[in-house]
């Protein structure tokens, strides 16, 4: 975004509410709502999103009953989540994976803290050995206990991904020692609360399969960096979701709703520094004078 872009979005959004504080009969001096430093567009920041599309290259993931991969379907919905936040103003995309290859669990961390990444988004479709399971699913990381049995024999199924291809391995790594020192970590707690923005976002494309945001000891979640999450889009072992992920209606109605879900929550908890922290902090000023 240049900075006559910038300058408009930020403007605009003081213009939004602007009206309604002069409207008063007897209208009071306003002071400054934001710095003079603060009213910089330039000075302010795009919110960063990494977008993890799973697997890649010689590991496909689950394969479906009609032969679909799920490595091919979550990297399209990867790259139009990515045209999607390309669009908006305040936010700049990432990809961990943006072609059919392979990224270790750890390279994936990497690459989002290397691209200093406000949040991560790990997208997936989920499968069980019988056909019968349905619905999407949100996760979080956890080191010490999976919030269900399903939960930890999905994770571990994941992690052992990269040994079994012969392309990692996560013993006395960086990233497994800082495992059990992210437990305590204030990021766990945000992306509790990212989670469930996304949650009820997604479950109206495809309906949730539990209560709440689930917790599992995901690798590629284990950054005490930034929020994270792993999205299990559908059950690609599902005939009749695997039919949904094969749908571009589908996979573009999905992107909407991580969007959106993405939104909701940087309205309320947008990184300090960054251009849409500085308009809502405008916007509820504003607000409060009203």
């Amino acid at each position: 975004m240049n900075d006559s872009n910038r300058r408009r979005f930020l403007l605009g959004s003081l213009g939004l509410l602007g009206g309604m504080a002069m409207s008063r009969a007897h209208a009071e001096v306003l002071k400054p709502v934001i710095t003079a430093a603060q009213a910089r567009p330039w000075h302010l920041r795009d919110v960063v999103i990494c977008i993890d599309p799973g697997h890649g290259g010689r590991d496909p993931g689950a394969i479906g009953p009609h032969g679909t991969y799920e490595k091919d379907v979550v990297l399209d919905i990867g790259h139009r989540l990515r045209k999607l936040i390309k669009a908006e103003a305040g936010m700049s995309p990432v990809m961990a994976r943006d072609s059919d290859r392979y990224v270790t669990l750890e390279e994936r961390v990497y690459f989002a803290q290397e691209h200093r990444a406000d949040l991560f988004v790990a997208i997936h479709a989920d499968s069980f050995p019988t056909p019968q399971p349905h619905g999407s699913s949100v996760y979080v990381f956890t080191a010490h206990g999976a919030s269900s049995e399903s939960a930890a024999v999905l994770a571990e199924s994941q992690n052992r991904l990269d040994r079994s291809v012969g392309l990692g391995s996560h013993k006395d790594s960086l990233l497994s020692r800082t495992l059990f020192d992210l437990e305590s970590h204030a990021v766990i707690d945000e992306s509790l609360i990212f989670g469930k923005y996304i949650m009820d976002s997604i479950t109206h494309v495809d309906p949730y399969r539990y209560t709440s945001v689930q917790r599992a000891p995901f690798v590629v979640l284990a950054s005490p960096a930034f929020p994270s999450l792993l999205v299990e889009t559908a059950f690609i072992s599902n005939p009749q979701q695997e039919r949904l992920l094969r749908s571009p209606v589908f996979r573009q109605r999905m992107a909407v709703a991580l969007l959106k879900g993405i939104k909701g929550y940087l309205s309320q908890h947008a990184p300090q520094g960054t251009l849409l922290a500085a308009r809502s902090a405008a916007v509820r000023a504003l607000r409060g004078r009203v």
